[in-house]
């Protein structure tokens, strides 16, 4: 994720991330991304977050987003 971060800062033009992946995967990345090992991170099942620069920093603006469901949110994990 480090390197994801890296390359999006030295580009200079990079302006969104969006994550998709599995519930631990995307619980790290979102951490990682906000810098925050104790972020509150949703992980339901094809849920997206999003990422947006703003200052320097990257704020969480999709927070395991499922609005684009059917039926809504589905298997949310938690990690404390």
């Amino acid at each position: 994720m480090q390197e994801i971060i890296s390359r999006c800062e030295a580009e200079g033009q990079i302006k969104s991330i969006l994550l998709v992946g599995h519930a631990a995967s995307v619980t790290a990345g979102v951490r990682a991304v906000l810098e925050d090992r104790l972020a509150v991170v949703n992980c339901g099942t094809c849920s997206l977050s999003k990422f947006v620069r703003e200052g320097g920093k990257w704020k969480l603006r999709l927070n395991g987003d499922c609005s684009f469901l059917s039926g809504g949110e589905e298997n949310n994990w938690a990690f404390d």
